[in-house]
C-alpha cells in the first residue's frame, strides 16, 4: 500500500509539473518579439491582446502578464507599440512611459511641413520640371493634408 501511495503521489506531481512547464505562456513567447515584425506576426506568435489602443497612426497591443500562474496580484501590462503596422518598440508599460518621457516624438508619424512642400512644388513648376496639371494635382493633395 505504501508503494502504491508513493507511486500515485509521484504521478500526480509529474502531471502537475508537466502542466506548468509544458505549455508555452505569453510570457515565454514575448521573448521572441522583434522590432520590424508585422502585427499579423505578433498576433500569430502571442495571440490576441488583452487590450488594444490606436491613435495617430500607431497602435498599442497590451498583454497582461503575471509573475507566475499562482500570482494573485494585478498583472503587469506589457505593451507592443506598432507604427504603420510594424513593431516599433515593446516593453512593460512602465518602460514605455519612461521611454516616451525621454523621447516625446519617438514613434509618432510626422506630418510634412506643408509650407516647404508648397515652396518645392512651386519651384518645380517655375523650372518647368512639372506641368501646370501636375502642379495643381499635387497642390490639391497637399491642401487635403491640412
Amino acid at each position: 500500500m505504501y508503494t502504491l501511495n508513493t507511486a500515485l503521489l509521484q504521478l500526480i506531481a509529474i502531471l502537475i509539473l508537466n502542466g506548468c512547464i509544458g505549455h508555452a505562456t505569453v510570457e515565454s513567447k514575448i521573448n521572441k518579439i522583434n522590432t520590424g515584425m508585422t502585427k499579423l506576426q505578433v498576433l500569430s506568435l502571442i495571440g490576441m491582446p488583452d487590450q488594444a489602443k490606436s491613435a495617430n497612426g500607431s497602435e498599442d497591443l497590451i498583454y497582461l502578464l503575471s509573475e507566475s500562474a499562482w500570482d494573485t496580484q494585478s498583472p503587469e501590462p506589457y505593451v507592443i507599440h506598432l507604427v504603420n503596422g510594424k513593431v516599433d518598440r515593446f516593453g512593460t508599460q512602465k518602460e514605455m512611459v519612461q521611454f516616451e518621457l525621454a523621447n516625446p516624438n519617438a514613434g509618432k508619424i510626422q506630418k510634412p511641413d506643408i509650407f516647404s512642400e508648397f515652396t518645392k512644388l512651386d519651384e518645380q513648376r517655375r523650372k518647368k520640371l512639372i506641368n501646370d496639371e501636375e502642379y495643381f494635382r499635387r497642390k490639391t493633395k497637399l491642401l487635403d493634408q491640412l
